[in-house]
């Protein structure tokens, strides 16, 4: 029953990328955060690299900060807001 999900792979495989998705959203998450410790604290010669930022994560790392919200049904999603990915 539900949907079908075998063009990628069996539910196992669809948690597992989940976790994986959000495992490396949190790493450059954490990245960011350090990245914006170190400019707000004035420690310009110690940035060597630019800002860490993955466009494939993006909406993940919005999600971990709060920004984003992630509803999972239709039916306890509320209609309105913009910052909702309705999965």
């Amino acid at each position: 029953m539900g949907e079908d999900v075998s063009p990628f792979g069996n539910r196992m495989d669809i948690m597992w990328a989940y976790r994986q998705a959000y495992q490396r959203a949190s790493q450059i998450k954490a990245a960011q955060d350090a990245f914006c410790g170190k400019a707000e604290a004035g420690l310009w010669n110690s940035i060597v690299d630019s800002f860490p930022e993955a466009y494939q994560y993006e909406a993940l790392v919005d999600v971990l900060r709060g920004r984003v919200k992630v509803c999972v049904t239709e039916v306890t999603c509320p209609s309105s807001g913009s910052s909702i990915i309705n999965l």
